[in-house]
């Protein structure tokens, strides 16, 4: 399972916006003492503290507030665009009028470190991995996000490297990644009792292009080429017949806004995706993939979570199973696999405090799940789940989480333990 703790992480790299909250009280700007300047509107944006970012590069998340008047303008939403670019912490927002019909919009800001060799470790009911990145948010002053780095874990070890080219006003934006990986494949059923186990390894290189018609919109299509070996193993179980070569194209769009209450970044989204997979040695099939956010703050610093993904590839073979994190769910093992799932997960966050570099939060809240394979047939789970959750505003990168949950059906709890790797 290293390679699918990989692409999370390379994920996670590419929107780490969603993670980079820092916690500074709510604040509205104000357009000016007279009534002139109040009725202003914004035609200047003057970014400061920049060191390393390019400036049009800041610049650009700010342009959709260029036209708006100043005695409208949402000081918060400002911070919130800031906050999204993932490389930059909010300072101060002000509007500086200029004359009766136009004003400057002034916004301070701390650029977070962003070149970092930093550690990852992640452990979940029946197996852990770590490992060693550098990585860099904010390669060439552009946003642009590289990482290098391996894993190691109880399953095996992989090598990995990954770079995404952001987009920026209306050029197209660019990812390339490859990674190779030894492990001993076990796959769990949701009673933790091993149904198939077997070595292999695996070596994928991907490419892809991105297009973001709006702050809103954006579509992708990535290009793979990948093949997994079977390895020689004294004790197989349930083991596939052969290995595989194949090809992928899998286009995908994305719906993304975001706002900010002054201690958490409550993010509304939606993504649909599709993935042929063009088997070379080994079968094809065709996979749908839905994932759905939806965070309202209810009042500052406690905010409602819902979100539901599904993914359905009834006819994926062995090797190309997918875990339960994409059902959104810690409700089945980590090392469960199936073809196709279904989950849906609510319930509330509260900030809790915040120090120099983060934010903790407290979250609880009701998971429900669905899978459906091969080798553990149709299953479902339900019950509570909570944890704890940093959020970085220092660094450009994921923070620590820890969460439990506890499946009332199979009467099992799984925790999850991640450092720099998943919220």
């Amino acid at each position: 399972m290293q390679i699918k703790k990989i692409a999370l992480l390379f994920a996670l790299l590419a929107s780490a916006r969603v993670f980079a909250q820092s916690g500074e009280e709510p604040f509205v700007p104000e357009a000016g003492p007279d009534a002139a300047a109040h009725s202003a509107v914004i035609s200047s944006i003057e970014i400061i503290g920049l060191k390393r970012t390019r400036p049009h590069i800041a610049r650009y998340p700010l342009e959709r507030f260029l036209g708006v008047a100043a005695s409208e303008l949402d000081g918060n939403a400002v911070k919130a665009a800031v906050i999204d670019t993932g490389i930059l912490e909010p300072l101060e927002v002000e509007v500086i009028p200029v004359d009766g019909e136009n004003a400057v919009l002034r916004v301070t800001v701390n650029e977070k470190w962003s070149i970092i060799p930093f550690p990852i470790f992640s452990a979940q009911s029946g197996g852990y991995s770590g490992g060693l990145f550098l990585a860099d948010a904010n390669a060439f002053g552009r946003r642009d996000q590289a990482a290098v780095g391996g894993f190691y874990g109880s399953g095996g070890w992989s090598l990995a490297a990954f770079y995404n080219a952001t987009p920026d006003r209306k050029v197209p934006g660019w990812t390339t990644a490859f990674s190779y990986r030894q492990d001993e494949r076990k796959d769990l059923n949701s009673k933790g009792e091993t149904l198939r186990r077997f070595k292999n390894e695996k070596l994928d290189t991907r490419a892809g292009i991105y297009y973001s018609f709006s702050e809103y919109l954006i579509a992708s299509l990535d290009f793979s080429y990948g093949q997994v070996r079977l390895l020689k193993d004294a004790d197989p179980l349930a083991r596939p017949e052969d290995g595989a070569r194949y090809l992928e194209l899998a286009p995908r769009l994305g719906l993304r806004t975001s706002k900010w209450d002054g201690y958490l970044l409550s993010v509304k989204s939606a993504s649909l995706s599709y993935k042929w997979h063009w088997g070379l040695q080994g079968d094809s099939f065709h996979q749908v993939e839905f994932d759905g956010v939806f965070q309202h703050s209810l009042v500052p610093g406690f905010r409602f979570n819902l979100r539901g993904a599904v993914l359905y590839s009834p006819r994926a073979p062995v090797l190309f199973e997918s875990g339960p994190q994409v059902s959104g769910t810690g409700l089945l093992p980590a090392m469960y696999s199936a073809q196709s799932y279904g989950g849906i997960s609510a319930g509330f966050e509260k900030y809790l405090f915040k120090f120099k570099y983060g934010t903790i939060s407290a979250l609880a809240g009701w998971q429900t799940v669905l899978a459906d394979g091969p080798l553990s047939g149709r299953e479902s789970g339900y019950g509570p789940a909570g944890g704890l959750s940093l959020y970085l505003s220092r660094l450009a990168l994921p923070g620590l989480s820890f969460a439990l949950g506890y499946n009332i059906k199979t009467r099992l709890p799984q925790f999850s333990f991640n450092m720099g790797m998943s919220l």
